[in-house]
This record gives C-alpha cells, structure tokens and sequence, in this order.
C-alpha cells in the first residue's frame, strides 16, 4: 500500500491494515487539531498567506504520493516485462 511506503511530513502515516469481507481497517497516526475543512466552515476565509502556506503544504504531499506512486509503477512493469 502506497501511504504505508510513505515518509513524509505532509503525509498521514500508516502501520498496518486489516480487511475482512466487509471492511478495511487502516491503523493511521494521530494528527492533533481540526481538519482543513473545519478550520474553513469555522473561520470562513483564510487569509491569502495562511492559505498560500496551507496550500504548498497540500501539494508536497501530493507530491510525494505522486513520486512513490511512478517507483511504484516503474518497478512493477520492469517485473512484468
């Protein structure tokens, strides 16, 4: 699994997983305070620097998942050819 492989600040970790027939149990870090979307519903808007910040946050993790993602695929078709 694809966050189980991640090492990132900017990425929710995970340590193991568990499925059954019916469901799949992630066993995720605890990460302290609100959600991004509490924060807005709650505060309305975010100021522009705030927000920048939030966002550039939001893209490295993105950007890790897509990184991990691609050695993932690459490494995948090098076993399959």
């Amino acid at each position: 699994m694809l966050m189980m492989a991640c090492e990132s600040d900017h990425i929710v970790k995970c340590f193991a997983v568990y499925r059954n027939k019916e469901l799949v149990i992630m066993v995720i870090e605890h990460c302290n305070g609100p959600t991004l979307q509490a924060v807005i519903t709650d505060r309305g808007r975010i100021p522009e620097k705030e927000a920048i910040a939030i966002m550039r946050q939001l893209i490295k993790g993105i950007a890790v998942t897509l990184i991990l993602s691609r050695k993932c695929t690459d490494s995948a078709s090098s076993i399959v050819t």
